[in-house]
């Protein structure tokens, strides 16, 4: 169809494109106000710049397979249009595709897609939800912005480098946008990606995410979660400048926990089997928002802050951690089925009205300062059992719950750890292009001033390196903040040569083969798969890839 070839017939109602057209000219059906239906078929390759511009009684399109581009302005102004089902190849959304198409309420962009021109769902203002595909690259200025009802993105761009600006940000005017979920299979986050979004209150990035660019989230002032499903993002130095009070959300152990603690940042430990939620910083916990009824406190506290917990009416036990100095001032009151609270010996300040109108029975250690205090305020007492570990620096502290009795391990009162080093090595140490790391035998040895050492097999984190190419990978472990490395050697996918059948091709496996070829009679590698070369012969060939596999020649291919 050639350009402008229906433009203004604003009596047509109905068109069926036959099979074999393969580009829709620019403004072919533009002005056409009275088209509802279009069938286009998978021989169009190209639908021209406001092909079905202000085709006003247009509902809803589908754009066949067989589209790779689709113009400029195309369907912009098709102000009823309320659905759009895109096909797998499309590659190109031009600029001001759907501009203005204000019935436009959900876009799930395919992976196909590129790049989204600037403009291109510039005022569809009923839109409510977008969703990219992984093969976006750039999205265009104001690409959405004026979409007033949208409140949910999710960008799942394996490698979007561009996203408006700092004076064009793609989401201008984007008044309603909350939540912004970067998908799995993204690896950036561009600069100005989400600029001003001043509405945007969480924000979830994907583990596979490396960096965030300069302003990323600048000014976006109501945002109160930022949540990281990863390890280790480079992030730059303003990419969140004026966003308020917001909280780094994350699991306990994971190298976001320790980042918010360096940095003093406000964090919030998450648990979602165990729905808990528990809102740092500086170590002091300041809220607890989870739904368990028997929480324990994350070891990172210090301090429980004022009101805390109060009026929480889910909680029946709380367990307070050896970390734990001070218990603010109603820090827990009126929880009103708060049964039981276990206070270590290291808690020496609780505030006079900490459990007012709550009526916990105190678990504690005899004579401790939580004994003095319960019993200075009429509070029910029992005691723990205390047995120390002086060969691994613990305490087995046996509590005796109502309901099920528990025994901890704590560090010893007053030792402190001092240094962490490598105990042993993991069994295994070499991996082939595409395995995932063993940890079995690992362990670390944990030293404390007093000169206490204690063997450490798990309750430390390990970096998961991706083996996807040959060559060395450092693992680093990580416990209390202290950290050590080791490193792993990875190499081709090989299936053949391995001789002993360890698992592991070294010199052994050459040295078997040698002997075999020489006659040794005491070899036997029958039904062993020892072809190296796969030329359907064992011979010295196989023993020369071999050897030269071993010495580092990575272009050897070992299939």
């Amino acid at each position: 169809f050639g350009s402008s070839a229906f433009s203004g017939c604003t009596g047509l109602t109905n068109i069926t494109i036959m099979d074999g057209v393969t580009s829709i000219g620019s403004s072919a059906f533009s002005g056409c106000t009275g088209l509802k239906n279009v069938t286009i078929p998978d021989s169009v390759r190209s639908i021209g710049g406001g092909a079905f511009q202000k085709c006003t009684s247009l509902a809803s399109i589908t754009i066949p397979n067989g589209v790779t581009n689709i113009g400029n302005g195309t369907f912009s102004g098709c102000t009823n249009l309320g659905a759009v089902s895109f096909g797998v190849n499309v590659q190109t959304i031009g600029s001001s595709a759907f501009y203005n198409c204000t019935m436009l309420d959900t876009i799930t962009i395919p992976d196909s897609v590129k790049s989204i021109g600037g403009n291109a769902f510039q005022n569809c203002t009923s839109l409510a939800s977008a969703t990219t595909g992984t093969g976006v690259q750039s999205i265009g200025t104001y690409a959405f912005s004026g979409c007033t009802a949208l409140i949910s993105v999710t960008l799942n761009a394996t490698n979007c480098t561009t996203m408006g600006n700092a004076s064009n940000p793609v989401f201008s005017g984007c008044t309603a946008l909350k939540n912004v979920t970067i998908g799995d299979t993204a690896i950036l986050i561009p600069a100005y990606a989400f600029y001003n979004c001043t509405s945007l209150e969480c924000v979830t990035v994907g583990e596979n995410v490396h960096s965030i660019g300069t302003q990323a989230f600048y000014n976006c002032s109501a945002l109160r979660r930022v949540q990281f499903r990863g390890g280790k993002v480079d992030i730059a130095y303003d990419a969140f400048d004026y966003c308020g009070e917001y909280a780094l959300c994350c699991t306990e152990d994971s190298y976001w926990q320790l980042y918010a603690m360096r940095k003093g940042i406000r964090y919030i430990l998450m648990d979602e089997t165990a729905e808990t939620e528990f809102e740092i910083e500086n170590s002091v916990l300041l809220s607890y928002s989870g739904d368990a009824s028997k929480i324990a406190i994350p070891s990172c506290v210090t301090a429980i802050d004022f009101e805390a917990f109060s009026e929480n009416d889910t909680i029946t036990r709380v367990a307070i951690p050896q970390s734990v100095t001070t218990v603010g001032n109603h820090a827990f009151t009126d929880c009103t089925n708060l049964s039981e609270v276990f206070i270590p010996d290291t808690v020496t300040s609780i505030g006079d009205k900490a459990f007012q109108r709550s009526h916990p029975t105190i678990i504690c250690i005899e004579n401790s300062y939580a004994h003095r205090y319960a019993a200075a305020h009429n509070m029910t007492v029992k005691f723990v059992r205390i047995l120390i570990d002086l060969e691994n620096a613990v305490m087995r502290v046996e509590i005796p719950y109502d309901d099920e009795p528990e025994v901890s391990l704590v560090h010893l009162t007053g030792v402190s750890l001092q240094v962490v080093g490598l105990g042993s090595m993991p069994a295994k140490t070499t991996y082939r292009v595409g395995d995932k790391l063993d940890t079995s035998g690992l362990s670390l040895e944990a030293h404390y001033t007093n000169g206490m050492t204690s063997v450490l097999r798990d309750g430390f984190s390990v970096s998961s390196p991706i083996f996807s190419e040959p060559g060395e990978q450092t693992v680093t472990l990580d416990y209390c903040g202290q950290t050590v490395e080791f490193t792993v050697t990875v190499m081709n996918e090989v299936v053949s040569g391995d001789a002993d059948q360890s698992g592991t091709l070294d010199l052994k496996d050459i040295a078997l083969l040698t002997r075999s070829l020489a006659g040794g009679w005491d070899v036997d590698l029958a039904g062993q798969d020892v072809d190296v070369n796969k030329d359907g012969a064992v011979n010295l060939k196989d023993v020369v890839l071999l050897r030269r596999f071993l010495a580092g020649g990575w272009g050897v291919s070992m299939q």
